[in-house]
């Protein structure tokens, strides 16, 4: 069988299963699997189809998604969080973890890592973090590292009145050497190194 939008035997992410939905009705429109393919040849245009879902799709993930609130409520069990700024969701399909320094550095600032982020179309958010945190099996087993991270610099989380922080992801090891991913925030206010990654969504 010939494999388009309608057909696949992976789990299909939220803005897959959205756009194989909506597939009958764009094509009553004339939208073909070639312009869409050709829409989303460039991280402005994925970034412009996931901001497009985001706002007219239910299944669409932006900041006011269970998923998302709930952990937020979950995490004022330590503290207080509350999202400052926020991107909408890349819809995750095959992540690449990639190093955000420079030939030579050990560290840069959490403010150049986010500008950095930017720069390399990684800058994905807490909705991204979340979805990710609930498919582990996707995170390569080399990040079963207490000192591996994967930061989603795209949203910024007030946690204080003076500290601001990005949402992360982290193999933390527990008692009799147990360990399990925990997603929390980091504060922006630190520089991050080696070990540390973000995403490029393939």
């Amino acid at each position: 069988m010939k494999r388009n939008f309608m057909v696949t035997k992976r789990r299909l992410s939220d803005g897959q299963r959205a756009l194989a939905e909506a597939w009958p009705e764009l094509k009553a429109l004339d939208v073909t699997e070639e312009k869409i393919r050709h829409a989303v040849s460039t991280e402005k245009g994925r970034a412009q189809l996931a901001a497009f879902f985001n706002s007219t799709w239910p299944l669409g993930k932006s900041a006011a998604t269970p998923a998302v609130t709930k952990w937020i409520e979950d995490y004022k069990v330590w503290g207080h969080a509350t999202v400052l700024e926020d991107v909408p969701s890349r819809f995750i399909r095959k992540p690449k973890f990639i190093s955000f320094l420079e030939p030579g550095e050990e560290k840069i600032s959490g403010e150049e890592m986010r500008k950095r982020s930017v720069k390399l179309g990684c800058d994905l958010g807490l909705a991204d973090a979340v979805w990710l945190f609930s498919n582990k099996e996707l995170i390569p087993k080399e990040f079963r590292n207490p000192y591996m991270y994967i930061i989603f610099p795209g949203t910024l989380l007030s946690i204080s009145s003076r500290d601001t922080a990005v949402p992360y992801i982290y193999w933390e090891v527990g008692g009799a050497g147990y360990g399990y991913f925990s997603l929390r925030p980091g504060t922006i206010n630190q520089d991050w190194g080696k070990g540390t990654h973000i995403i490029r969504c393939e």
